[in-house]
């Protein structure tokens, strides 16, 4: 039996429709269509000016569709080396330049001192970790979101250093937590 790859498309915007490359050894879970469109409905669907960073990239996905609503920059995160060309195929096929850093999320925490306005946060369920999302707000600039994808089983605090959770939804087994830092 043969496996097909996971294809998705952007969900809005410059790029929309344009099909997004999916790393194919199945170290990644992309994140579906569903999700990212309720992301965006959710923050907004005009990020002009705005900075991104996506922490656990996989593909650039999320990366690829801030851009595509006028981010003025987007940096991925990804150590994966099958994610890591699926973000360089993107980047080429789209025209795009996504920053891509290849190494542990903990380690660009470790380093960065960049601020963003939105920060993607969609870790492997099982690698979840309250002490690397609260580092990753120390990156937010003022009024700047994360957003954390992870398992809807898992407890969430209200507040992650300087955000305060603003909303929390459930798709299937997927949660989509939304903090603002003040």
């Amino acid at each position: 039996m043969t496996t097909r790859p996971h294809t998705s498309r952007v969900t809005a915007g410059e790029y929309h429709y344009k099909i997004i490359n999916q790393p194919v050894n199945g170290s990644t879970r992309p994140m579906s269509q569903k999700l990212r469109a309720a992301i965006f409905d959710t923050i907004g669907h005009d990020l002009t000016e705005l900075r991104a960073l996506d922490l656990y990239a996989g593909s650039g996905a999320l990366a690829i569709e801030a851009l595509s609503r006028g981010a003025v920059s987007a940096t991925t995160v990804e150590k994966d080396k099958q994610a890591i060309s699926s973000i360089r195929a993107n980047e080429r096929e789209m025209g795009v330049s996504l920053g891509i850093n290849e190494m542990s999320v903990e380690e660009f925490l470790e380093h960065e001192s960049t601020k963003f306005d939105v920060i993607f946060m969609d870790p492997p369920y099982a690698i979840y970790s309250d002490t690397i999302a609260e580092r990753a707000t120390n990156l937010l600039t003022k009024g700047g979101v994360l957003i954390i994808s992870c398992s809807s089983h898992q407890p969430l605090p209200k507040q992650m250093g300087a955000a305060s959770m603003v909303k929390a939804r459930t798709y299937d087994d997927t949660q989509l937590a939304y903090y603002k830092h003040s």
